[in-house]
């Protein structure tokens, strides 16, 4: 007998090719031969049946979206992309405070006062917040985690107001105070270059 893949000769009840390795069915036992081909049976079946729903899936999406009204459609679409995209951080970001240096935004100023910012839109007792959270170098070698949450107030007509509701420094809650510092320290210190 010979291996199938490199040519050379083996024993017949070998496993194993000794020259390339080539792991050999033994023709001897029936059943591994047999499990070898039901195995291979299930997973065709298995791939047949994903490629099934698969198929129904897409079916089903282009019928809705052949037979929805358009704007209904585009309704749908915006919904979908407004509980997955940072709709309320970008808006706060891009927006500068009142009473403050107007030609900088919060964005701007937040994320040259803090290292590692985030901006994340979150739910607070089922109501809309921003919590946008970053490290403060304190200059004497040490560094404070810091928090503020952004309350969000949802209007009519899809635009909302909101206002810094916390400040929390290294998990103290600064109250009010420490509200108008942050801002004070932030926005009278912070300069574009």
């Amino acid at each position: 007998m010979f291996c199938p893949k490199c040519g050379k000769a083996r024993t017949e009840n070998a496993n194993m090719c000794p020259n390339c390795g080539y792991l050999f069915m033994n023709s001897s036992n029936p059943e591994s031969h047999s499990s070898s081909l039901e195995e291979r049976s299930i997973s065709k079946k298995i791939a047949s049946v994903l490629s099934a729903i698969g198929t129904v899936i897409a079916l089903i999406f282009c019928i809705y979206a052949c037979t929805a009204d358009k704007n209904e459609l585009a309704n749908d679409i915006v919904d979908i992309a407004e509980k997955f995209l940072p709709v309320y951080s970008t808006a706060i970001k891009n927006d500068t405070p009142a009473g403050y240096n107007t030609s900088v935004t919060y964005g701007q100023a937040f994320e040259r006062y803090f290292d590692k910012c985030k901006w994340n839109d979150e739910t607070k007792n089922s109501k809309p917040i921003v919590r946008f959270t970053g490290i403060f170098d304190n200059e004497d070698g040490t560094y404070s985690k810091v928090e503020v949450i952004f309350d969000i107030t949802d209007m009519d007509g899809g635009d909302f107001y909101y206002n810094i509701d916390t400040v929390v420094v290294d998990g103290l809650d600064l109250g009010a105070v420490g509200v108008y510092g942050l801002m004070e320290d932030i926005f009278n210190t912070v300069t574009l270059y």
